[in-house]
């Protein structure tokens, strides 16, 4: 038996049996689009000084719900049921995006959000209660727990119809200990890594506008999300990226040093990992730095156990051939971003090798844009049922 108290329901309703009962939508469902664009105003007006809730406020707007409506063939589609999301504590607004493409499937969601203080999640949350009498408002609820209370999370996984897991392997592991309902499924979003590929020509020509976009891919998150670029592959002859990293690295330290606030705790992980990299590492050369806002370390060869640094560190690796990169992804590398015009080379190099890894490939600056497929997922199919009729 759960025990409520132990629940903070920070929007919708403590009756969890209720929610089950709530009707499945097609997805796209009119109301639903409806909903999600008096939300997207209501963040528009209030929230400038987050980015990352003004880019969700454009996601969920009514022309970019329109747009992602007309990929799909919608017809005899309905949501699966209840969806229990257990939302990752590195990424403040990961919830939102993950009860979107719930609603947008047809489906009712309880979103357990981290434990941690994001004051993201609470603006989301008092622009939710600005339209809590809405229809849709009954298919929310968000609620906060202690991650060790796991009856709840045993109970929850025992009434849901999917069960969306965004906290990397060992949460996967810890959840999945919990047993589903029969028909009840699982989507999990395991541990990734991302990496750049920088055309050292196309650094030379826009060196600014890429500074403030890879900012935006790296320090937002202390590089903690899956698609922040760990290791950078610069691209080009050997004077082309001799001449784009010293005026890359140069631009974007002075954009780093005035946007950024460096913690000590970063200070301290930067140091570690550079060590760590130095001992178990062959080969490598730690950049000289005069402060700790960004640590580089140059690798001579490629091995996936290089990617381990986070909050301004990064590996560096140059070529000419993007053929070297295929032998170094695995299944775990998410996102690649990209500098230049090489994105139809990139897939092209993950095609003819057959990679387990690559899910997404990207301009630089939108790593972190959300998409209803993830992590080769479609999350509108998945959370959907086609019904048959012959």
């Amino acid at each position: 038996m759960i025990r409520m108290n132990d629940i903070e329901v920070l929007f919708g309703t403590k009756k969890f049996n209720k929610v089950t009962k709530l009707s499945v939508l097609p997805p796209f469902y009119a109301e639903v689009c409806d909903f999600l664009d008096k939300l997207s105003n209501i963040l528009m007006k209030n929230n400038g000084q987050y980015p990352d809730i003004i880019t969700f406020a454009f996601f969920c707007r009514k022309s970019n719900i329109n747009k992602l409506k007309n990929q799909y063939d919608v017809t005899n589609r309905l949501g699966v049921g209840l969806a229990f999301h257990i939302a990752p504590s590195n990424v403040a607004i990961n919830f939102a995006y993950s009860l979107v493409s719930a609603l947008l499937a047809g489906n009712a969601s309880i979103i357990k959000v981290s434990s941690k203080e994001f004051e993201q999640t609470d603006l989301i949350i008092k622009a939710l209660m600005q339209i809590k009498n809405h229809k849709i408002a009954s298919y929310i609820t968000i609620i906060k727990y202690d991650s060790n209370n796991i009856e709840v999370t045993k109970y929850l996984s025992e009434i849901c119809d999917a069960r969306i897991i965004w906290g990397g392997d060992e949460t996967i592991k810890k959840i999945r200990q919990h047993k589903l309902a029969p028909r009840a499924f699982d989507i999990t979003f395991a541990n990734r890594y991302s990496i750049a590929i920088f055309e050292a020509n196309a650094v030379l020509n826009d060196v600014d506008k890429i500074c403030n976009n890879f900012y935006n891919d790296t320090y937002l998150y202390n590089q903690t999300a899956c698609t922040s670029p760990q290791l950078i592959y610069w691209l080009g002859t050997e004077n082309q990226i001799i001449l784009a990293k010293q005026k890359f690295w140069e631009t974007f330290h002075k954009y780093v040093a005035y946007r950024y606030k460096l913690e000590d705790v970063m200070v301290i992980d930067k140091y570690i990992n550079t060590c760590k990299s130095a001992i178990e590492l062959e080969n490598i050369l730690v950049e000289p730095q005069t402060d700790n806002y960004i640590v580089r370390v140059r690798l001579d060869k490629l091995d996936t156990q290089d990617i381990q640094f986070a909050g301004g560190g990064f590996f560096e690796y140059t070529s000419n051939n993007l053929d070297d990169l295929s032998e170094f992804i695995t299944k775990k590398c998410q996102t690649i971003g990209y500098v230049g015009t090489i994105e139809n080379d990139i897939l092209s190099m993950v095609q003819s090798n057959g990679l387990k890894g690559i899910d997404r490939i990207v301009p630089i600056g939108k790593t972190m844009d959300f998409a209803l497929v993830w992590d080769g997922i479609d999350l509108i199919l998945q959370m959907s049922r086609k019904i048959s009729v012959i």
